[in-house]
Formats: structure tokens, sequence, C-alpha cells
């Protein structure tokens, strides 16, 4: 028998509406069954939605769902007999209420949202899936008219029935809203990242740096809740994953508590923000495009873009590098004297050698390289990594020539501000090479050398490996524990 056929089957007749008198009823379930779960969407999106004041998510979820939920148990209550067309009525009901709704409401979303575009996530995500649910909706409302032919007059009872019940559901969802929650959330949406995540990086790999050094014996933490005040670290921002709006920050001991591996993930997913890491080394390294394809990291290298890993930009081996070039300038132009034989003589000409400086006086712009350094500022061993420091601190030393060749010249460069802008000191030692440390005191000749990623801005890091870098999976990952982070349930 076709569907809404009516004919003169017993089970009709007796009220009997059952799947085999009726096969629009496995239509009818199936599209009950995709309402319900587009109902937790809606609730969802309802909840998160800039601009709108809404209820707890709980409460929201209850609410959308509500309509749906009588419908579904109604195919439980009374006999055999009614309970098909008994459900059938109420989701028609409820289906047509939502469908004269949602119209109005899409409208209103398009209003809401076109002064700022698509900076509202949540609201536009909500206003392109209302069309998705209307039609839904309108596949319930036919399939239901079809389950209820036979028996109108009950089937539009039960009908009149969920309508009620969704105005009941709508009228508690605009009493139960919070006041202010919409505007709370616009001004979340504005709100900004207290640093750059890798700033934020550099503050937390330093904190467990440094008390690594000090107690060495205790190794990395298993987690950054181990932090604890007399670390004497900003614990606000240290040990909170989630102290950088749009960012998840996760932390891991690795290799036996003997290092650890810090990622800031952005929770959006975009293809070209910025995600960070950082492990015992002290580098802070970029990543972007990690989740390109191939067209989309060839338009990118077009724009002069790169999806792969580039050094931390504020780093003070740039100031090291500036200082040891003057230094290098000025051996080539002002040819050091010395008191010799009874007179000033200029050594070294004939051998081509120019005399390195005996001090930087007068070779460096003081203004450029004193290190924005103030009297009272602390040993970098003690002194508190807070968000928001007195400003980026080094710490500069020159060492001329203690014998021949006499053009010959050691720099050390100590991160002062220990976790702020710097985290890695340097040393160039007098044959040139330059040895480097995360820990914090000045470097030395027996510290290793630079870092792969130190000196160039495009390079493969031996540690973070492709295949140790974000995923696609923690990417998702950080989406969904910031969605159940930031809902007020």
């Amino acid at each position: 028998m076709a569907p809404g056929t009516t004919g003169n089957s017993p089970d009709l007749q007796n009220g009997n509406f059952s799947w085999r008198s009726n096969p629009a009823f496995p239509v009818f379930a199936a599209g009950l069954a995709v309402a319900i779960l587009l109902a937790a969407r809606f609730a969802w999106l309802l909840n998160h939605a800039e601009r709108l004041d809404a209820p707890p998510q709980l409460t929201a979820l209850f609410l959308c769902e509500l309509p749906w939920l009588v419908s579904l148990a109604a195919i439980t209550w009374g006999g055999k007999q009614n309970r098909w067309l008994l459900s059938a009525g109420l989701a028609f009901g409820s289906g047509v209420s939502f469908c004269l709704v949602s119209i109005p409401f899409y409208f209103a979303l398009g209003l809401t949202i076109w002064d700022s575009g698509n900076r509202r996530t949540s609201l536009v995500a909500l206003e392109h899936f209302v069309p998705i649910c209307l039609l839904v909706a309108l596949y319930v409302v036919v399939s239901g008219w079809l389950c209820g032919k036979g028996k109108r007059g009950a089937f539009l009872r039960n009908a009149a029935i969920g309508a009620g019940c969704f105005v009941i559901a709508f009228l508690l969802i605009i009493a139960a809203s919070v006041p202010g929650s919409g505007a709370e959330k616009e001004k979340a949406i504005y709100v900004q990242a207290p640093m750059h995540p890798d700033a934020h990086l550099r503050m937390v790999a330093a904190c467990l740096i440094r008390h690594h050094f000090l107690h060495p014996e205790d190794g990395f933490p298993s987690s950054l809740a181990a932090i604890s005040p007399d670390w004497n670290c900003d614990l606000s921002a240290a040990t909170d994953p989630w102290a950088m709006p749009g960012y998840w920050v996760h932390y891991s001991a690795v290799d036996g508590s003997k290092d650890f591996r810090l990622e800031a993930i952005p929770v959006e997913g975009n293809i070209w923000e910025l995600a960070a890491g950082s492990d015992s080394r002290g580098e802070v390294l970029e990543f972007r495009g990690l989740n390109a394809n191939y067209e989309q990291i060839k338009a990118a290298k077009s724009r002069g873009r790169s999806p792969v890993q580039t050094n931390d930009a504020g780093t003070i081996y740039h100031v090291l590098q500036a200082a040891r070039g003057q230094v290098q300038t000025y051996m080539g132009t002002n040819d050091s004297v010395v008191w010799s034989g009874g007179a000033w003589v200029v050594p070294n000409v004939d051998k081509g050698h120019a005399n390195a400086p005996p001090s930087l006086t007068g070779v460096l712009d003081d203004n450029q390289f004193r290190g924005a350094c103030d009297d009272e500022e602390q040993d970098p061993k003690e002194r508190r990594i807070a968000v928001q420091p007195p400003g980026p601190c080094f710490r500069l030393d020159y060492f001329p020539p203690t014998t021949t060749p006499p053009d010959t010249f050691a720099i050390s460069i100590t991160c002062v501000s220990y976790g702020v802008e710097c985290l890695r000191s340097y040393f160039v030692d007098y044959d040139g090479s330059v040895h480097a440390t995360a820990e914090p005191r000045p470097a030395t000749a027996l510290d290793p050398g630079l870092l792969p990623c130190e000196s160039a801005l495009v390079c493969n890091d031996p540690v973070w490996t492709p295949s140790e870098q974000p995923s696609s999976w923690t990417f998702f990952r950080a989406n969904l524990l910031s969605a159940i982070h930031s809902t007020n349930w």
C-alpha cells in the first residue's frame, strides 16, 4: 500500500497504526531521529551565539530537545493502536511551529551579523544552521501529515498539543536566558591575549627550566599544576592551559621527566593560525599551515608565506650579532695604539691585523646595547617571571684579547629578564664559535653551539620533526576542549 493510503486495511479500521499498515511511519521515524540530533547542535550554537542572551547549556539543550523528546516518548505511550498517531501529531505540531518561528529568526540573525561580517563565528554558524533545521522540520511535518491520514481528528488534536509544547519550550528558553550573557560573548571575541603565544611559552618554559637548573634532582614535573608559589612564577599564567584567549596550552613530560614539550594550539583551527612549541632547549618554534593541503601551501608560497617552522624572532642573539659586527667594523677603521719603545705605535699593520679594542667604550651605541635594565634588576635565578615585566633586559660583557693574535675578542650576552622576551644566553668565543644555554646564567665556551633553527628563519628542527608537530587530531582536541571549557553549562 502506498504511503498515506487509507484503504480498508483491518489495521486502519481498528485504529492500529503500525509499520505494516502505514509505510510513512519509518519515514517519519527517520526524520524525528535527525531532528533530535539537530536540536542538540542548535542548542549548542544558541548557547554560544554572540549578542544573543541564552540559557546555560544544559538548560538550552533540554528545552530545545523537549518537543522532539515528547514526540519520541509518545511512541511508548498508550496502547499499540494510537502511539504512532500520537507521536506523529506531536511532532507535526512542533515542526510547524518551528517553521513559523525559524523564518523571522533567520532574518533577525542576518541583521545582527551584517555589521561585523564573520567575526561572530558562533552567530554566523547558527545563521547557516537554521536553514538545515528548517528543511528537516519540513520533512517531519510532511511525513507526520502522511502518518495522520485515516484518523485526522485525533491527529490534529495531538498536533495542537505538540504546538503547545513548542510554545512552552520557546517561552521557557526566553525566561531562562541569562541577562547580559549575549553581551559577554560579544565582548569575548574582541578580547586580546595578554601576550603572544610564543611569549607565553617562553615564560612557562623559563619557569620549568629554571626550577630544573636549581633542583635537577626533581626532573621536570608531570603537569603544570605542579608549579608552586616557591618557583617564583606567575601561577595564573603558568599553570592555566586557557590563560591565552583562543589558544590551548598543552604540556607533557617526556623521556622519564628528563625533558618536556609545550604547545600552544589555536582552538579555531585556522590553517594559517600560529601554533608554537618549546622544550628544555628554551627555543620557541612557530608552526603555520600544519593543516594546509598542497594547493594552499602553493598559494601561500606565492604570497611569500611559509607553512614550515621558524625561529623565535625575539631572541637577544640578534643583539649579540649586532654588537659583534660593530666591534669588527671598529677594528676595520680604527687601529688601536699601544705604548712601545717610548712612543705610541700602531702594531700589526704590516701583518694586516687590527687590534681588538680594549673595551666597548666608544665602540657601541650605549642606548642600543644597554638592555633596558635598571639598577634594581634581579639575578635571573631569583627574579619573578611574570606576565607584565619591566621590559627585555640583558647584560653584555666584552672580553678583549689576552694573548696573540690581538684581533680576537669574546662577547657574552646574558638574559637578565629571564623568561621575558629572552630566555637563552649566548657566548662568542675568541675563535668565533657561538655557544648558548637556556639556563638562567651566562653562557660559556663549555655550552653547546647554536640550535639548527636559531639563526635561520626556515629550517628543520631535529626534535620537532613533522611527525612531532601538532596534528589534525591535536587541533580537533583543542577546539573540543575549548568549547567545553568556555561553555556555561
